[in-house]
This record gives structure tokens, C-alpha cells and sequence, in this order.
């Protein structure tokens, strides 16, 4: 029996200082694998970054799938420059 995916459109843009859903939904999700839509996002900070990379490690850890999709193309730039796509597992694809 495969598990249902849960997923999480990004707005365009993100910080969990001003607006915790996306922790919240991470919070929801334990146990189940995770998309991450990031189709509408246009910046991020810091906060974000950290909390995706750390929820991607715990997914890892717990063997199941956390998936970020439908980067947009100057979002994946910001990340190959600051050295994140391979923590976040984007290094074979999009980004």
C-alpha cells in the first residue's frame, strides 16, 4: 500500500518569521511523503531555506519521500549559488 503524498504550494513569497503554515503543514505531515510546490515562489529568506533543509533531513531519516518541484528558474539560481540544491535534493534535476 503506497502512502497519499501530501502537498504544500509555496506562495510567491515565504518567511516562517511572519506565517508559520508551512511548519504547520510539515507538522501534519509527519509520516507521509511530502511535495513541496514551489511553482509561485519568487524569493525566499533564510528561515525558509533552513526549515526546508531540516525538514528534508528528518523525511530522509524516516525513510520517506520529501520532494520540492516546479522551481522557478531564478529561485534555482539563488540556490546553486549559495551551494543548497544537494540539501535540498534538487542537485539531479530542476535546479
Amino acid at each position: 500500500m503506497q502512502d497519499t503524498i501530501a502537498c504544500f504550494e509555496l506562495p510567491p513569497r515565504y518567511s516562517p518569521a511572519e506565517d508559520d503554515e508551512l511548519l504547520d503543514f510539515l507538522r501534519r505531515s509527519i509520516g507521509s511523503p511530502v511535495q513541496i510546490d514551489a511553482r509561485s515562489l519568487r524569493s525566499f529568506d533564510g528561515l525558509m531555506l533552513e526549515l526546508l533543509i531540516m525538514a528534508r533531513r528528518s523525511w530522509q531519516a524516516a525513510g520517506q519521500a520529501f520532494e520540492i518541484k516546479n522551481l522557478p528558474d531564478p529561485v534555482a539560481g539563488e540556490l546553486r549559488l549559495l551551494g543548497a540544491t544537494q540539501a535540498l535534493g534538487l542537485e539531479g534535476g530542476q535546479a
